[in-house]
């Protein structure tokens, strides 16, 4: 059933520490590596999310976790299905 509110994003996507994320946009691969600290480095600089280094590639807003293809962990606690109706 809706109800009309607004879901927020989980924010289990946070990869570990070293990970390295590739992105290919209009043909140039961007790489970004997650920090220790939960934060991200791109192009020599740090950022606090992958929606601030998404909108740096591409100039628009994006939820910065789509955009380089992360999912949330599976939780089956979450109450959600994919496919078929509740």
């Amino acid at each position: 059933m809706e109800t009309g509110k607004v879901r927020k994003h989980d924010r289990d996507y946070r990869p570990a520490a070293g990970t390295v994320l590739t992105r290919e946009y209009k043909g140039v691969e961007y790489r970004v590596v997650a920090t220790a600290d939960g934060q991200y480095e791109f192009q020599g600089r740090t950022f606090a999310s992958l929606s601030m280094i998404a909108r740096e590639i591409t100039g628009t807003r994006w939820f910065g976790p789509l955009f380089f293809g992360l999912k949330p962990s599976a939780n089956p606690k979450s109450g959600t299905r994919k496919g078929g109706r509740r």
